[in-house]
C-alpha cells in the first residue's frame, strides 16, 4: 500500500474549495482527524477549518479514539 503525504495547508486548501460536497466534507474530516492524530495540526485549528466548536470537534475525536490530551 502507498501512502500519500501532504502538506497540511495544501489539504486545508484542497478541501475549502471541494467543501461544499458531502464525500469531500467526510473526507476533510477524515484528513483533518489524522493530522491531529499524528500531531501536525491542533484540534482547535482543525474545528475551525470545518467551521465546528472546539467542543463539537473533540466529541468527534472522541468517537473517533484520538485523545485530546498526548
Amino acid at each position: 500500500m502507498k501512502t500519500l503525504k501532504f502538506d497540511s495547508d495544501e489539504l486545508v486548501d484542497f478541501f475549502k474549495q471541494y467543501y461544499h460536497d458531502q464525500a469531500a466534507q467526510q473526507m476533510a474530516r477524515a484528513a483533518l482527524l489524522e493530522l491531529v492524530r499524528t500531531g501536525q495540526l491542533g484540534p482547535g485549528r482543525a474545528a475551525e477549518l470545518l467551521h465546528m466548536h472546539l467542543t463539537e470537534f473533540v466529541e468527534l475525536m472522541a468517537a473517533h479514539n484520538i485523545p485530546y490530551f498526548t
